[in-house]
C-alpha cells in the first residue's frame, strides 16, 4: 500500500497503512513518557488544583466587581487589547494558564489593583 498523500496530521490514524500506525502509537507513548500527557504526576496534582482554585477564586471576584462597576466584557477586552473570546475564557474558567500580564491587565482594566504576596503553608 503506498503512503498516503494526505498530511500525516490531518490523516485519521483508523486509514493508515498498518506502519504508519505503529509509529504514530510509538511517537504517542514517547509523548506520553515525557510530557505527561495523560495527566500531570500525582505528586503535582494537588499544588496545581490549589493554584487553579485560587486563581479561579481571583477571577470570579474580578469578574463581580467589574460587573458592579457596569463595564461589558467587551469594555474590558478592548482595555487589555484582546478579543472578547479571551476575556470570556478567563472568566469562564476555559483559559486554564493565564499569563500574568492578562491578569493584571484584567485586574486593571476591571478597576482593581493585582497583587501578589506569599502567606504561610499549611
Amino acid at each position: 500500500m503506498a503512503t498516503p498523500t494526505v498530511p500525516a496530521h490531518r490523516l485519521n490514524p483508523a486509514d493508515a497503512p498498518p506502519e504508519l500506525r505503529a509509529k504514530l502509537a510509538a511517537a504517542r507513548e514517547r509523548a506520553i513518557a515525557t510530557r505527561h500527557l495523560d495527566g500531570p504526576p500525582a505528586a503535582v496534582t494537588g499544588e496545581a488544583v490549589r493554584f487553579t482554585d485560587t486563581m479561579r477564586r481571583l477571577v470570579t471576584e474580578i469578574k463581580r466587581r467589574r460587573e458592579s462597576a457596569g463595564q461589558s466584557v467587551a469594555d474590558v477586552a478592548a482595555a487589555c487589547g484582546v478579543s472578547e473570546d479571551v476575556v470570556v475564557g478567563l472568566e469562564a474558567g476555559a483559559l486554564l494558564n493565564p499569563t500574568w500580564k492578562l491578569l493584571g491587565d484584567y485586574a486593571a482594566a476591571s478597576g482593581v489593583r493585582l497583587t501578589l504576596g506569599i502567606e504561610p503553608g499549611e
